[in-house]
């Protein structure tokens, strides 16, 4: 499992990943997103219960186990 924070309010990082703030601009989609395992899985406000549920598929783990 990847977990990566990005600041793309840094000029630095909009550099850097110019492809993705150009289609989160094209598409009107909303700050943050939420990248697993480098694939972006949500835009704009997430809850907590959302993301484990996404870590967990990618994980291989159903809702229950630890």
């Amino acid at each position: 499992m990847k977990v990566e924070y990005y600041e793309l309010s840094d000029p630095e990082m909009q550099a850097k990943f110019a492809d993705v703030v150009k289609a989160v601009d094209e598409h009107g989609l909303a700050y943050p997103l939420t990248a697993i395992n480098g694939v972006f899985r949500f835009a704009g406000g997430v809850s907590y219960y959302a993301i484990l549920r996404a870590v967990q598929e990618a994980l291989g783990i159903s809702e229950g186990e630890s």
